[in-house]
């Protein structure tokens, strides 16, 4: 969607913005909600943990930084690994539990909007890196 808007736009994909690897891949959305959207808790390795998917969100972000500093980039990824760069970005704790306490963080309940009952399953996150590589949410929209 975004390309066809913008042509001669360079659309690159990243391996760094997939989905958590968890064990509920490939299962319906029911297993999910049957176990609270909860991926992590008694996940065994190789499966991946909120760190794992902050590690690879940030690795995606640095490199950008160095690559089109001074530049807007527009990336599309999951919820996941857009609640743990927030988490991060406000210096938050990047844990299962942190998720659930965005309200006292000052964003919006539901955030970020995702197929949990929202109308539309996307949302709008800015996140500002900065030239020492802190960040800051800068907006969020629904």
């Amino acid at each position: 969607m975004i390309a066809a808007d913008f042509p001669g736009l360079k659309v690159q994909v990243s391996t760094s913005l997939n989905e958590v690897y968890s064990p509920f891949d490939g299962l319906p959305a029911g297993a999910l909600r049957a176990n609270g959207w909860d991926v992590y808790s008694g996940a065994p390795a190789p499966y991946e943990q909120p760190a794992d998917v902050l590690r690879r969100t940030l690795r995606f972000l640095y490199k950008v930084f160095r690559q089109y500093s001074g530049q807007q980039v527009v990336a599309v990824t999951h919820m996941d690994a857009i609640q743990w760069v927030t988490l991060w970005a406000l210096n938050a704790p990047v844990t299962v539990e942190s998720r659930t306490h965005f309200a006292e963080l000052g964003l919006p309940a539901g955030f970020p909007a995702d197929m949990r009952g929202f109308p539309v399953p996307a949302s709008l996150t800015t996140i500002a890196l900065q030239e020492d590589g802190q960040a800051a949410l800068v907006s969020y929209q629904p």
